[in-house]
């Protein structure tokens, strides 16, 4: 490991034990870059404020502050879509059920857990969902979509992906083996992970929990779970690809 890395290793460490440690000058466009692909900038913010830290280059803090407040903006306008299609679907009868996105934000209302996100995830098996979103203005995405995917939709900005389920990801065993044996040799849970690829998480197994106004949104132990989903997908494609790609911000 390089110095560098060892120095934003142990920045990183340090940001999510509480313990946060100052980081060389030449080094900290790299850490600014890192927090930024990771959407993390929200709990530095936090913590550099918090423990009145004062080292960071003026124009890298201008520059996450500037990234946060953007962030935050299009938090809030996702929020309100939501809040929008939540009360068009009660209106109609339908369940719906928003994943992933600004719930831990919307919990707490702690800026540190402002993660910026492309879409909005939401969950129902009602396609009747599909009138009620064009009714509001959002037009169908023409593509093929997965088995779990009942729709992808969008308004302007604001894209949604609708499921009718939530896949639990599949390590293939034999396309794994093909490619490297020495890496089955450190997997004993791959039959395990393989012969688990026929389970899906349904709607009816998504627990939910009001936790802003009339947003459904999943309990803790739920969105434990899905956290673990999304978390060991990309652990896969980064396996398979020789890439990580496992976000910061869902450890």
């Amino acid at each position: 490991m390089t110095g560098v890395a060892k120095e934003i290793q142990e920045h990183v460490l340090g940001l999510f034990r509480g313990q946060m440690v100052e980081v060389s000058e030449p080094n900290q466009g790299i850490l600014v870059d890192i927090l930024v692909r990771h959407r993390i900038s929200g709990l530095f913010l936090d913590r550099y404020s918090s423990e009145s830290h004062c080292w960071l280059q003026h124009d890298l803090l201008k520059k996450l502050a500037i990234y946060q407040m953007m962030s935050k903006a299009r938090v809030h306008k996702q929020i309100q879509a939501m809040s929008e299609i939540a009360d068009a679907c009660k209106k109609n009868n339908i369940s719906v059920t928003f994943i992933k996105g600004c719930h831990l934000y919307l919990e707490t209302s702690k800026d540190e857990y402002i993660r910026k996100s492309g879409d909005i995830d939401l969950v129902t098996n009602d396609v009747g969902i599909i009138f009620v979103l064009k009714s509001l203005g959002y037009e169908l995405v023409k593509r093929k979509l997965p088995d779990h995917e009942l729709a992808n939709m969008y308004r302007g900005d604001i894209n949604l992906d609708i499921h009718r389920y939530v896949p639990i990801p599949m390590l293939d065993g034999t396309m794994l083996y093909e490619i490297t044996r020495d890496i089955i040799d450190f997997l004993p849970c791959t039959k395990i992970l393989h012969f688990s690829s026929r389970f899906r998480l349904m709607v009816d197994q998504i627990k939910a929990a009001n936790f802003y106004e009339e947003l459904l949104v999943p309990d803790i132990t739920t969105s434990v779970f899905l956290h673990c989903i999304n978390i060991s997908r990309d652990f896969y494609r980064g396996m398979l690809s020789g890439s990580t790609t496992i976000k910061l911000c869902h450890l």
